[in-house]
């Protein structure tokens, strides 16, 4: 693919209004074919929190899983939390949604789900650049939980993918 043409796909991608940061880095194995594209306050040598890189595991187990015919990305989170956990978690306009995410939402980033690490009135991100920390799972809920969801989940997009 010419760099021409990848840039503008990258061009098209961030211009939805729910991308509000991006960096897409493409090289080749030898080096000698790099594409390098930021956007919002990202580039290339933006300083990204490690804690970042579980969400390269958490797609690469949901994939897996996904080919083994365990999952869709279709399903729908009630089927893996209850109630009490979800309640609170998604409202938007009135109207609660966490009972309609899917695991496409959450893994795509199409939930409308508030950024805790960013949003928080602490700023969880300057804290974990500071101090060596941890968040437990309930913990981020709550923190989420009291933060304003962005925008209802997309219900217009089928996630599908082919493996």
């Amino acid at each position: 693919m010419k760099a021409s043409k990848i840039e503008k796909l990258f061009n098209k991608t961030v211009k939805s209004k729910q991308i509000h940061e991006c960096v897409l880095f493409i090289e080749n194995t030898t080096g000698d074919i790099s594409y390098r594209y930021g956007y919002g306050e990202k580039d290339i040598d933006t300083t990204i929190i490690i804690a970042s890189i579980t969400k390269l595991f958490t797609t690469t187990c949901i994939l897996i899983l996904l080919d083994q015919g365990k999952l869709s990305l279709n399903n729908n989170i009630t089927n893996y939390f209850d109630n009490k956990t979800l309640s609170g978690l998604h409202q938007y306009n009135g109207e609660e949604y966490a009972d309609k995410l899917t695991i496409a939402h959450l893994l795509f980033q199409t939930s409308g789900l508030p950024d805790a690490f960013e949003q928080t009135k602490e700023n969880l991100k300057n804290r974990v650049i500071k101090e060596d920390m941890d968040i437990n799972l309930n913990e981020m809920l709550s923190l989420t939980k009291q933060l304003n969801t962005h925008f209802a989940p997309d219900k217009k997009i089928k996630h599908t993918m082919q493996i």
